[in-house]
């Protein structure tokens, strides 16, 4: 086993700088989102509400965890660190975890787009607010499609993605589909934020709900600003020097559009439980003053007999 050991870490370095901060973001919204769907999913089974947005963003969550594991492990094979640290065989391993890492990318963002989307849906009560919510459903699913047959026909056979053995098509192509897939999930994005607004806000909202909804839009947006970033590093899959390195700046602000989509998406759910509470706890009082006054009508009154 030591031996094994040995071989191991003889066989991977050390993340440094640019490398060890695309670690530690992965590692933070790792737990963060963690923490956030694990809440939501508690909420909801005590309160028997588990719907179907909840199993679409549970399943977001667990793709997003194989996700960020292929990052993390990708920071020890090559991803974020430059050409004078690597040897071939580093090289080829962390472009393999690259690749990895865009497949999963493309799963875990229809899934939590279409979480996001679907409690919008629940909400929805006019014809067009329902309308748009299933053609975004229909344009988020049917990206992520084209994205993930886009990857596994980039290059043939497959390994060429990494070990260079093969064919695949031009890298400038791959930059201006790449930068396609981005704006239009930055438009999915404001698009949604803007469906968000108009189906949450409303005057009857308490304080509480309003912050939290308030702080989903915001973290909305800027995932919608790490997207909108990620779109001017897309050149980095045409740089021929520091590949790794370069595309680990898509791969960090990526990181970063996942994890804040995931909480973002969870946010207004914990705020709708808070409000549930107070009205099942006022319905609680009322019912228990109605009681009393039942109890007050059915005693017995006893006067007293006057004086002749």
């Amino acid at each position: 086993m030591a031996a094994i050991a040995s071989e191991y870490l003889a066989d991977v370095l050390e993340p440094e700088k640019f490398a060890a901060a695309i670690f530690g973001v992965t590692l933070a919204f790792t737990v963060l989102s963690t923490n956030t769907v694990g809440l939501r999913a508690w909420i909801r089974l005590r309160k028997k509400q588990f719907g179907s947005d909840d199993y679409l963003m549970c399943t977001a969550l667990v793709v997003n965890l194989v996700h960020n594991s292929m990052v993390m492990h990708g920071t020890f094979v090559g991803i974020g660190s430059p050409d004078s640290k690597l040897n071939p065989e580093l090289d080829a391993e962390g472009r393999k975890y690259l690749f990895l890492w865009q497949i999963f990318y493309a799963i875990n963002l229809v899934f939590i787009k279409t979480s996001i989307l679907t409690t919008l849906k629940g909400i929805a009560k006019a014809k067009r607010y329902i309308f748009s919510i299933w053609g975004l459903i229909v344009v988020v699913s049917m990206l992520s499609i084209a994205g993930f047959i886009t990857l596994l026909a980039k290059c043939r056979p497959i390994e060429s993605n990494w070990t260079g053995n093969g064919t695949c098509i031009d890298s400038d192509v791959f930059v201006a589909l790449s930068k396609t897939a981005y704006a239009f999930d930055v438009l999915s994005d404001l698009a949604m934020a803007t469906i968000s607004t108009l189906l949450l806000w409303t005057p009857q909202m308490r304080l509480r709900s309003k912050v939290l909804t308030v702080a989903a839009l915001g973290l909305g947006v800027v995932a919608s600003m790490a997207s909108l970033i990620r779109t001017i590093y897309a050149d980095a899959y045409s740089s021929d020097d520091n590949y790794l390195f370069n595309t680990g700046k898509i791969v960090l602000w990526t990181v970063v559009e996942c994890g804040i989509g995931i909480i973002a998406g969870s946010l207004p759910m914990l705020g709708l439980f808070h409000e549930s509470r107070k009205i099942e706890k006022k319905w609680e009082e009322l019912e228990l003053q109605q009681s009393q006054v039942d109890l007050t009508k059915l005693t017995p009154t006893h006067s007293r007999a006057g004086r002749v």
